[in-house]
């Protein structure tokens, strides 16, 4: 077995070749990201452009913020990058018009600060490990969402990213058992909006250990929990990792923020799930912002002694795509791995489902 490398050269090979003045679509800190990537090239951005209603004599990196007519009367030839995430099906729709129109590409940049860049190298070093994970996939749908993550993020081609979106729903109904989850751990909860779509598919939960590091995402948690009389939701203000330490976190970064060397930063409590529930768990989603690999080693004990299902995010380190893959096998060998891709652009909204596969007696 193995999958198919169908690019030759990656995205920014190929922007080095191309003699087409460079524009991206999008300010922010996503543009930031693909601008430093660019500079290390020697790549310059000619112009940047937003959708219509996000113009208004805006400025960025000291360019008038242009809108994609203006674009287009400017320039007879140009390479478009986007540098913005969205799950909207108009916006995202409005992407793929783009790019009937003009040469188009959507960057794959690390999401984590300290993250390597997927490109052709990247490729070369780790294809041994990347085979491997490939290979312990359950079914020919996670190898083609496998092989196609692979090509989109050497490439930056929204058609791979296009051909394996599915909806989060199908892998509730077709993947994962929730009729049969009673305790559940939600890692990286927010403020509570994964633990409603856990009461509303799994009819018999009746707890729900809740993990959030960031005290206002946790203050909002803790209002949501409040709310709730069945399922007992328990709000616990501390975020997953290998053992008990504290960690500073990034501050005002909402959904994302995540364990940070830079300021402003704020210091929060972490913990192994094995130290904190000591109950059996039946099923543990792990949305931790890049700390997914010590979270999963903190409730390796958990896992060996109740081997629940698993959502686990596969999006935030470039590794993640091979390393958590190999983790959850070397952890319990019994799982049967689902990936699946769900509707968004760029490459994120990925998860790995952990299904078990035997008896769980056959694991002593």
């Amino acid at each position: 077995m193995g999958f198919e490398i169908k690019e030759k050269i990656d995205l920014w090979q190929r922007l080095c070749d191309c003699k087409k003045p460079i524009i991206l679509y999008g300010m922010g800190d996503g543009a930031d990201k693909i601008i430093s990537v660019l500079e290390s090239k020697n790549l310059i951005v000619s112009d940047f452009f937003a959708s219509d209603e996000f113009v208004r004599g805006q400025s960025f990196h000291n360019k008038t913020v242009l809108r994609f007519s203006d674009i287009t009367a400017k320039y007879s030839d140009f390479c478009v990058l986007v540098a913005f995430a969205s799950s909207l099906p108009d916006v995202m729709q409005k992407i793929r018009d783009i790019s009937k129109t003009c040469e188009l590409y959507m960057p794959d940049v690390p999401v984590v600060p300290d993250g390597t860049l997927f490109d052709m190298q990247y490729v070369n070093d780790n294809f041994e490990n990347l085979s491997t994970a490939y290979d312990l996939l359950g079914d020919e749908e996670s190898r083609r969402v496998f092989e196609n993550l692979v090509n989109f993020k050497i490439s930056g081609k929204i058609e791979y990213l296009d051909a394996i979106m599915s909806d989060e729903d199908d892998a509730f109904e077709n993947i994962l058992h929730p009729e049969n989850y009673s305790v559940c751990a939600d890692l990286g909860a927010y403020t509570g909006d994964s633990a409603k779509k856990l009461i509303c598919r799994c009819k018999n939960i009746s707890k729900i250990y809740a993990f959030e590091p960031d005290r206002k995402n946790f203050a909002k948690l803790e209002t949501f929990a409040k709310t709730v009389k069945t399922p007992k939701i328990l709000p616990e203000n501390i975020g997953a990792y290998s053992e008990c330490c504290e960690e500073y976190i990034s501050e005002g970064a909402g959904r994302g923020s995540r364990i940070s060397k830079d300021r402003p930063k704020t210091l929060c409590k972490f913990d192994a799930l094995d130290n904190v529930i000591k109950e059996d768990v039946d099923f543990i989603k792990y949305d931790v912002e890049g700390a997914e690999h010590r979270a999963l080693v903190g409730a390796r004990n958990t896992i060996r002694r109740c081997v629940p299902e698993m959502l686990i995010s596969l999006y935030h380190r470039n590794e993640d795509l091979f390393d958590l893959i190999l983790l959850v096998y070397k952890i319990m060998p019994w799982y049967k791995l689902y990936l699946r891709k769900h509707t968004s652009f760029p490459a994120w909204d990925i998860n790995l489902y952990c299904v078990k596969e035997r008896n769980q007696n056959e694991n002593n």
